[in-house]
């Protein structure tokens, strides 16, 4: 297996010497296809992040059993971080189509347009701030194609 990660990251660019045991740098794997595997902890958001994301967000469903916001900005945050599909989400996730839509319905009701705006004024990490700026822009578009195509003018 060692074998395989050294000749994955000699691929890849990284100097396998600089793998700590064998391992990938910055806590993540590297797979066989060469995508880096995050562990959950790594795309998770932490209590504080989620802290200062909740209040720009709609309110979590009231129904027993529904996604809350956590877990969905988590879900698209580690397949961002990945590089994975989210029909490629780990068990833990739960639902992919549940996060898709409801991620939809949050590009539609302008939700990512107002998380985009307010992620400059949050004290977050760099690297937080980019990820979660990086989707807003995704979703964001995403949200303009739908409205446009709900109001008739198929502009793309």
């Amino acid at each position: 297996m060692i074998d395989r990660l050294i000749l994955v990251a000699s691929c890849l660019g990284i100097d396998p010497k600089t793998l700590p045991d064998g391992e990938a740098p910055l806590g993540a794997k590297l797979t066989l296809d060469g995508r880096r595997e995050f562990e959950a902890e790594e795309a998770a958001l932490t209590d504080a992040e989620y802290e200062m994301l909740e209040p720009h967000l709609p309110p979590d469903p009231r129904i027993e059993g529904r996604l809350k916001n956590r877990e969905v900005l988590s879900a698209l945050i580690w397949a961002q971080s990945t590089g994975r599909a989210l029909t490629h989400l780990p068990s833990r996730y739960v639902s992919s189509e549940a996060v898709r839509k409801r991620a939809e319905r949050w590009a539609v009701a302008g939700v990512w347009d107002r998380l985009s705006d307010a992620i400059p004024t949050l004290d977050l990490s760099q690297r937080r701030s980019l990820a979660l700026h990086s989707l807003c822009l995704s979703y964001r578009r995403r949200g303009d194609r739908i409205r446009s195509r709900r109001s008739g003018n198929r502009s793309d």
